[in-house]
């Protein structure tokens, strides 16, 4: 995309870049004042016999999709349809002058996002960043992206899978496994491994696949061996019990076919994507 495509905002220490096609929905959501943004989605939670309050929110159309050790993520309705904000939490001392010299998550997620669907990758489509520094130091970011309509994530979608199976669903599971394969097939071959692909970073819609959460993703030329290695591994890991080793075999036989150099790396490899498994699962 040119640069004209975009709009850049500055509010006090906020610096904020969105997609002019998205300036209205974005404006309606605050996105101008970031700071009466977050005060107005902040969330009390406090520990009750060992387990967190359900949030509170002073906005009431906002929800609260997840929580965890890197990052906050919301979901809005803004003019019939829904955005997601995902706010980055503050890391320790050592990583936020890394920072310093490099893009925030937010911005490097924003950016390979963008590219990927520039690409025609399937992915969920990122709108606007914001970041928050002080003397260049970044204090805060987050990154608003599109929430894909009618979409379920592939953990969730998965689930329905599980046994005991008619012979339809034997069909459908297999169905899925072959589509999978060949999904991610397509966005290695296209230089694009994601860096933590597994089941709840891909979305289902229909019988395609949309990928989102690109932290530690790359794109280029080639994908490494140790990339897609890394990725396939995330991925198995990531499976349910019932998706069995049939069912994987059979996503791996996919995965390589109509390639006789990676169907030799994929045997070779196969060993190398298990130990990883593994060593992560025990």
């Amino acid at each position: 995309m040119a640069k004209s495509d975009f709009l850049i905002l500055r509010r006090g220490k906020w610096k904020i870049r969105l997609k002019k096609r998205y300036k209205d929905l974005l404006f309606k959501l605050g996105i101008e004042d970031p700071d009466s943004l977050f005060e107005s989605i902040e969330t009390s939670i406090s520990k009750r016999r060992g387990k967190r309050s359900a949030p509170s929110f002073e906005r009431k159309e906002a929800r609260l999709l997840d929580d965890s050790e890197r990052s906050n993520i919301f979901s809005f309705r803004v003019n019939g349809g829904r955005v997601v904000l995902k706010e980055y939490k503050p890391r320790g001392i050592g990583k936020a002058w890394v920072d310093l010299y490099r893009p925030s998550k937010a911005m490097r997620e924003f950016v390979i996002g963008n590219r990927l669907s520039e690409l025609g990758i399937p992915v969920v489509e990122p709108l606007a960043i914001g970041e928050k520094r002080n003397f260049r130091l970044l204090k805060k970011c987050f990154l608003i992206t599109e929430e894909l309509s009618l979409g379920i994530n592939l953990s969730l979608h998965v689930n329905s899978l599980h046994p005991p199976l008619n012979k339809e669903k034997i069909r459908e599971k297999r169905k899925f496994i072959s589509e999978l394969a060949k999904s991610i097939r397509d966005i290695h071959n296209r230089g694009f491994t994601h860096g933590d692909l597994n089941t709840s970073h891909i979305m289902v819609r229909g019988n395609r696949f949309y990928y989102l959460d690109f932290e530690n993703a790359r794109l280029k030329k080639r994908a490494s061996d140790f990339r897609w290695i890394k990725d396939l591994s995330r991925l198995n890991e990531s499976m349910p019990p019932y998706i069995t080793r049939t069912d994987k075999l059979r996503f791996y036989k996919e995965y390589a076919k109509g390639n006789k150099a990676q169907e030799r790396k994929m045997r070779r490899y196969l060993k190398r994507i298990e130990r990883r498994t593994l060593k992560k699962t025990r």
